[in-house]
């Protein structure tokens, strides 16, 4: 991870405020190392080129002498008689300058943050706060006249697709599912065919997000879109059952199911087995994209063929059976009828 900084003065300052904070939340166990510039090459070379001059000086032959070979040899590796010129970080290996160079080429103006790996970097919520905590930092480090430091990196870039996703994702699933009710109504109109769909549609996905939870599949930015695209193509399912129900004079609701249940069968099961093609791969994204897609095709298509059917079955019933019961006096009905007309006088 990196902050950008617009001199060297700002890193720096990031730096050494983020180093303070190491052992404080969200930062704790999570970051192994703050580097810049300064931490490659050495500061203030010129004031200690001139102090191990005088330590030269100092090392005269008796001196010399008088030391032993291991000290002698740990001298002659620190002695500048080779190296008079200041270190540049062209006399660096790659490695030293790894991350702290930009495109440009000018160096100074990043802090080159490596985090823990083993640190729960999948925790979306903990993210979240690890991100916004750094980025407060950043600013409280630069002053709030200055532009805040820009923080770049993988972690930050996923948190703010989640964060995206949060956001976005409801937005996008209610627009979704606002395209498909108004195709719905322009094709039934509204009358109770249109309720029956719609609620056909709206209990297939509370089943696919109830099954979801009960299976601990979390939402993320790879598989939410299969939401909105059981929207989309579960709608189907129940549009052709109660289509072909009302199509059908004497109202016949197993005969509507048998007669176009299996045409949304299998055009329901082709698209399980493209979808199932995703259970394959060992990406976890597509993996849990194409779970989440086949379970919302057979919740949908469950919906459709025995939970509609069933409601239809019993909403007819029950209109059936109420004419019945007004016309039918009960028992203590009929007893108070004869009673006022007993006691009525004889004309």
């Amino acid at each position: 991870m990196i902050y950008l900084t617009d001199n060297s003065e700002q890193a720096e300052a990031v730096a050494t405020r983020l180093r303070r904070s190491l052992e404080s939340a969200p930062f704790a166990g999570r970051i192994e190392s703050v580097r810049t510039i300064v931490d490659v090459l050495p500061s203030d070379q010129a004031t200690k080129l001139t102090l191990l001059d005088d330590i030269h000086k100092e090392l005269t032959p008796r001196v010399r002498a008088a030391l032993s070979e291991a000290q002698r040899t740990l001298i002659d590796r620190f002695d500048r008689r080779v190296q008079n010129a200041p270190l540049r970080l062209e006399d660096l290996p790659p490695s030293f300058t790894l991350g702290l160079r930009e495109a440009n080429g000018t160096t100074g103006k990043l802090v080159v943050i490596n985090p823990v790996l083993n640190a729960r970097w999948w925790d979306g919520d903990q993210m979240r706060n690890y991100v916004a905590a750094m980025r407060l930092l950043g600013k409280q480090a630069v002053g709030a006249e200055a532009r805040s430091p820009r923080f770049a990196g993988s972690v930050p870039l996923s948190s703010d697709i989640v964060e995206a996703i949060r956001h976005d994702g409801p937005i996008a699933s209610a627009a979704a599912l606002a395209g498909v009710v108004a195709v719905v109504m322009a094709l039934l109109r509204w009358r109770r065919a249109t309720v029956y769909v719609v609620g056909a549609l709206c209990v297939g996905v509370l089943w696919l997000a109830g099954a979801s939870r009960l299976l601990g599949i979390h939402i993320n930015f790879a598989n939410f879109i299969a939401f909105p695209i059981t929207f989309g193509i579960g709608v189907d399912y129940a549009v052709n059952v109660v289509s072909r129900y009302e199509e059908q004079g004497s109202l016949d609701v197993l005969g509507a199911v048998r007669s176009t249940g299996a045409a949304v069968a299998l055009c329901s099961v082709t698209t399980i087995i493209g979808y199932s093609s995703l259970l394959m791969a060992e990406n976890r994204a597509l993996y849990l994209f194409g779970f989440l897609a086949v379970l919302g095709e057979i919740s949908c298509l469950t919906v459709a063929l025995v939970g509609l059917p069933s409601l239809l079955i019993w909403t007819r019933r029950r209109a059936t059976r109420a004419p019945e019961q007004r016309a039918t006096p009960s028992p203590m009905n009929a007893h108070a009828v004869a009673l006022q007309s007993s006691q009525q006088p004889a004309p």
